[in-house]
């Protein structure tokens, strides 16, 4: 019983391969056209900087969050003793 088991793991791993060299397929169509090679390159190299950003926007949510926090339990503990 478990040889067959171990023989339709091993099958499923096959075909999850395949899977994923079929959804490299349209890759094909970028070495083609040149001007698509081109914009895939540009998103590519871009992707560094616009990480970069996203980690800074990132900061910025989380500072302004507790800033946000803290500025909201100030103003919530001077107003309810009145």
């Amino acid at each position: 019983v478990s040889i067959a088991s171990a023989g339709g793991n091993r099958i499923l791993g096959i075909l999850r391969v395949l899977r994923l060299l079929r959804t490299l397929r349209p890759l094909r169509v970028i070495s083609r056209a040149p001007g698509l090679k081109l914009v895939v390159e540009t998103l590519i190299t871009s992707m560094r900087p616009i990480g970069n950003i996203v980690l800074i926007c990132c900061a910025f949510f989380i500072v302004f969050g507790i800033l946000g926090v803290q500025v909201t339990h100030i103003h919530t503990h001077t107003h309810t003793h009145t």
